[in-house]
């Protein structure tokens, strides 16, 4: 077996022991109603978010400050959860964990990526996968915003690390859109996203 494959096998194996360890402590929001504080707004009485899928509510997404907010794919996603699973908080809940691991996931690969250290990456993402932090953000369905803010945070630093590996400016036209789009709805989603070029 060359080295490669064993980095790779063992890379696996890591992603999918976080990826359990984060199902294991997120998954049993599933079982959770929804939080009396915003979701009612941003979700259960929502007549946008309500109606599914249709352009009028992509177009609200888009445009408008409901609640003095513009969250435009926080709000996409709340539609297409009601759209999937309806009135249910229960796949609501599941899209947030699912969000949440998939940031673990990401935040293994651009620190392995970076630093080459997979042991220390395993440890910093077990540790912001289960961290009490992480428990507003993922099991309260209006915070959505951060998971997706994380995200797309994530993906702009991985594209940052792709693109300095190869040559800045040398990397392809697609790849300095998808780094610059991430970023973009990285920062609309919480302005505490700093640029990294």
């Amino acid at each position: 077996m060359k080295k490669n494959e064993r980095g790779l096998g063992r890379d696996l194996i890591i992603g999918c022991l976080l990826a359990a360890v984060t199902w294991t402590v997120y998954g049993q929001t599933t079982g959770f109603d929804y939080v009396g504080y915003d979701d009612r707004l941003y979700v259960v009485e929502n007549p946008h978010v309500r109606s599914g899928l249709n352009p009028e509510s992509v177009a609200w997404a888009f445009t408008s400050r409901y609640e003095a907010n513009w969250f435009p794919l926080t709000r996409l996603s709340h539609i297409l959860d009601f759209e999937a699973f309806g009135i249910d908080p229960g796949g609501h809940h599941a899209t947030s964990a699912l969000l949440h691991m998939l940031n673990v996931l990401l935040l293994f690969a651009v620190l392995r990526s970076m630093t080459g250290a997979t042991g220390r990456s395993a440890f910093v993402a077990a540790f912001f996968a289960v961290h009490p932090l992480q428990v507003e953000s993922v099991a309260w369905i209006s915070e959505r915003k951060n998971v997706l803010c994380t995200s797309f945070g994530l993906l702009s630093l991985w594209a940052y690390v792709a693109w300095t590996r190869r040559g800045g400016f040398a990397l392809s036209r697609d790849r300095r859109i998808v780094r610059a789009v991430a970023h973009v709805q990285a920062d609309a989603r919480d302005p505490a996203v700093f640029p990294v070029s």
